[in-house]
């Protein structure tokens, strides 16, 4: 696992967005390849096209989760219902630790009423979204663990 966050937190410090960074670092061993992972993420940054809805990290893990649990040889309702189910575990496990999964919630986590600006976002980016990508990794390996 930690050489899962290693990586992600690394490719994260490479101006990776947070969705790409946590996407490739699960998804290598499942044989998606690096230049698709990386396209297929890209407008999943700063919350969605930089919209700070959804956190980037957590939208990389669900799609991981996906790639790793849904069973396309079972029936498609069984297997829709296994993955949301496990997705469902993964939200509920980073809500508990975090408040929420929305970006601009995760980026002012002292409840902070404000607008922020594309520059002070960044800012924050770099001061509370690294732990969000490896928790996001650690958390979605772990129910892989769990659910294998």
């Amino acid at each position: 696992m930690q050489e899962k966050i290693n990586l992600a937190l690394q490719y994260f410090g490479s101006n990776y967005n947070c969705a790409q960074s946590v996407f490739i670092s699960l998804s290598q061993e499942l044989g998606v390849p690096h230049n698709d992972a990386l396209a297929l993420t890209a407008g999943f940054g700063g919350g969605v096209a930089g919209t700070r809805q959804i956190c980037g990290a957590v939208a990389g893990a669900v799609m991981a989760i996906g790639l790793k649990h849904f069973d396309n040889k079972e029936d498609i309702t069984i297997s829709k219902e296994h993955t949301k189910i496990i997705v469902q575990i993964f939200l509920n496990n980073f809500i508990e630790k975090f408040g929420s999964t929305t970006c601009k919630d995760l980026l002012l986590p002292d409840n902070e009423v404000v607008e922020l600006s594309d520059e002070e976002a960044s800012l924050k980016k770099h001061q509370y979204c690294e732990r969000y990508v490896a928790e996001a990794v650690a958390l979605a390996t772990k129910l892989a663990d769990e659910m294998s």
